[in-house]
């Protein structure tokens, strides 16, 4: 007999992380709303601290398009369970600059990707050149991004409601400048002993931008985690993260879905769970993946504790 399916909720307090918070890593994309899975909902009464740091750089040089540019963003989460289902408050603090990882993406691109970005090898190493589709320059600094509230209803599929405030300054895309909404909703089954999978879906409404134009009103968004538990208090978990285009930059690689691809692992301790993971877009070694990957930050490392209790 094999073991079933469910689609009951997976206990997760204590336990390795099966899904991870993060939307497309590419600077545009996270001036705007978007809700992330978060995984089971806090118990009443519960609340609980999430630090993230994320460090992204990319490169991208298009007709509509200059990006090149590393954005270092250390994320704090406070979670509140009460009877109905959980608050969460997210606020961001951003630095934009040159970075330090070209080096290290040149040998990325080398040794494991097997690909080069048209114009990369030949760009300043540690450079900020970033000008949107429209022709908007964005200045590389310090600050904190958009503040963003979000109620989930305890109610199966975990329905959450999003509204980011524009807190964050647009000039370096910090935030987009407008207030933005977002419905959502996430479930996540298990099948077999030591795998599961969760599927997150939903839609974001963008108010027009303070600083550029051609903002999008409406966005989809969608997540498809795979998560595998070899052993007690540890998992990897292979993650497809993907959105509408946050703005119309008139030019179809740019416009279609943007996705990226995660590998993350996740080790549950006596204080929390740490998660360690890195996303990419493009392809990996000899694996064409540019029909289903394609537009994201050029690398993305993440690391994640949630505070146990």
């Amino acid at each position: 007999m094999f073991p079933t399916a469910t689609v009951a909720p997976i206990p997760q307090d204590g336990g390795p992380d099966l899904v991870l918070p993060i939307q497309n890593t590419r600077g545009i994309n996270q001036a705007y709303l978007r809700p992330t899975p978060s995984g089971p909902l806090l118990g009443d009464g519960v609340a609980r601290s999430e630090w993230m740091l994320l460090v992204e750089n990319e490169f991208r040089s298009a007709f509509t398009a200059q990006e090149d540019a590393e954005f270092w963003r250390l994320v704090f989460t406070r979670r509140f369970g009460v009877p109905g289902g959980e608050w969460a408050v997210t606020l961001p603090l951003i630095n934009s600059g040159g970075g330090v990882m070209d080096p290290f993406i040149a040998w990325w691109h080398r040794s494991v990707a097997h690909h080069t970005v048209p114009g990369q090898e030949s760009a300043p190493r540690g450079r900020f050149f970033y000008r949107l589709a429209d022709g908007t320059p964005i200045s590389s600094g310090t600050g904190i991004g958009d503040l963003k509230f979000e109620y989930s209803f305890r109610v199966p599929g975990q329905p959450r409601l999003s509204l980011k405030l524009p807190t964050g300054n647009p000039s370096y895309l910090f935030g987009s400048g407008g207030v933005d909404l977002a419905l959502s909703a996430e479930n996540t089954w298990r099948f077999w002993p030591a795998y599961s999978f969760t599927a997150h879906a939903g839609v974001v409404y963008q108010s027009p931008s303070t600083l550029w134009s051609r903002t999008r009103p409406w966005a989809p968004v969608y997540t498809l985690a795979l998560a595998y538990e070899p052993w007690e208090r540890q998992s990897f978990v292979l993650q497809l993260s993907a959105e509408g285009s946050p703005i119309d930059n008139r030019q179809p690689y740019l416009d279609q879905t943007n996705r990226i691809i995660t590998l993350a692992y996740s080790k549950a301790v006596k204080e929390g769970v740490w998660t360690f993971w890195v996303s990419e877009d493009g392809d990996i070694g000899q694996l064409n993946l540019n029909q289903n990957v394609n537009v994201g930050a050029d690398f993305t490392i993440g690391i994640r504790f949630t505070q146990k209790r």
